[in-house]
């Protein structure tokens, strides 16, 4: 199994801008993004695919992976392994090719990280808050939440964002950074959220 993502590519040709021109952060349904997922669980796939009968030529081998990157494209942020395999095979997988592809879904994020690191560089887009801020932030539907900022990761344009309410750990800020208690059973940090999410400091 492949982890992270180890492999040189080329995000100098990604497109940062949508129909109207505005820079936008990396989805898991950019192309670009689909298409390094799919390098990624290629070396497996073809292995499986080959494992009776080697391609008969290299256009047999393109057919297969542009099969793969539909059926990535298509559903590979929110089906499993099983039903992704039914996709790609109808009745002819097996125990194998399901836990192959119930991958897509990690390949798919560790694409999304490496184009948003890109995003970042080729955007020059920095963060308006830090950590200790207590902000608004939005989320589906034009709906706002509240909550402090315990990190700031600068990577991939990021703020991880604490909401007390939602049982995120208890926190306190010493010298810019945040420090966590401990407690029984764990718990998160907070939420992960886009910088371009965060509209205002609260009461700002």
């Amino acid at each position: 199994m492949q982890k992270g993502l180890d492999l040189q590519l080329e995000w100098t040709e990604y497109s940062f801008t949508n129909a109207d021109s505005v820079v936008k952060r990396p989805t898991e349904s950019d192309d670009a993004v689909v298409a390094a997922a799919v390098e990624m669980l290629w070396p497996s796939v073809k292995q499986w695919l080959e494992s009776e009968e080697p391609f008969r030529d290299d256009d047999e081998e393109a057919e297969w992976k542009e099969k793969l990157t539909r059926i990535v494209k298509r559903g590979g942020s929110y089906k499993d392994g099983y039903a992704l395999a039914n996709d790609f095979m109808r009745d002819d997988g097996d125990s194998e090719l399901v836990d192959i592809l119930d991958d897509v879904g990690f390949r798919l994020r560790d694409a999304v990280r490496e184009a948003e690191k890109h995003w970042v560089k080729a955007t020059g887009v920095i963060p308006a808050f830090r950590v200790g801020d207590e902000v608004v932030y939005a989320v589906f539907r034009n709906e706002e939440k509240t909550g402090t900022i315990v990190e700031v990761r600068s990577d991939t344009g990021h703020y991880v964002i604490n909401v007390p309410s939602d049982n995120h750990l208890p926190f306190t800020i010493v010298d810019g950074h945040a420090q966590f208690e401990s407690r029984k059973g764990g718990g998160s940090h907070g939420y992960i959220i886009g910088w371009e999410l965060v509209k205002r400091i609260v009461n700002g």
